[in-house]
């Protein structure tokens, strides 16, 4: 979407050049190209720019790990590490919030929903990790059990459409 904006606003920007929409469109233009630069080259530093749900969905379990890790960092967690592949005692990744408050995340790359069990281990992680807060990331949904127990443990929940509106 950013690109699209981008591209766009390019694309007005040469129009108010070449003089088809004045002074007010060549100022509009200029105005959302500039508003639009920062997000684009978030995006593309980040790694996250131009990855489509489809091979998000083709990921190996740690791949996917390291990719949520960075979709942390572009949302302003900080000191994002990804655990170990076994012994993480179930958390996949750990981070600081903008309140320096630790998180752990799990991530589960899942083609069917999520029943309760990330959410179970996720608490248990939090404790295990001292942290405040707890999350769990996927690529699909959760059954309507499992939202109900995150809900009750206040474990934040990022499915399948916010992950994508994340990463564009």
């Amino acid at each position: 979407m950013g690109v699209l904006v981008g591209l766009v606003a390019i694309m007005l920007l040469i129009a108010g050049l070449m003089g088809e929409f004045g002074v007010v469109g060549f100022i509009i233009s200029a105005g959302i190209l500039i508003a639009a630069i920062p997000q684009a080259i978030k995006n593309v530093k980040s790694g996250l720019h131009g990855v489509p749900m489809s091979e998000i969905d083709k990921m190996k379990g740690y791949d996917f790990e390291n990719y949520c890790a960075k979709v942390l960092k572009s949302m302003g967690y900080s000191q994002v590490r990804v655990t170990p592949p076994s012994g993480d005692f179930g958390a996949d990744i750990v981070a600081m919030d903008k309140k320096n408050q630790r998180w752990v995340f799990q991530c589960k790359r899942y083609a069917s929903k999520l029943g309760n069990t990330p959410i179970q281990e996720i608490v248990a992680a939090k404790g295990h990790y001292h942290a405040v807060c707890a999350g769990v990331i996927t690529n699909s949904t959760f059954t309507i059990k499992a939202r109900q127990l995150a809900k009750e443990n206040n474990v934040m929940l990022i499915e399948r459409e916010q992950l994508s509106k994340l990463i564009k």
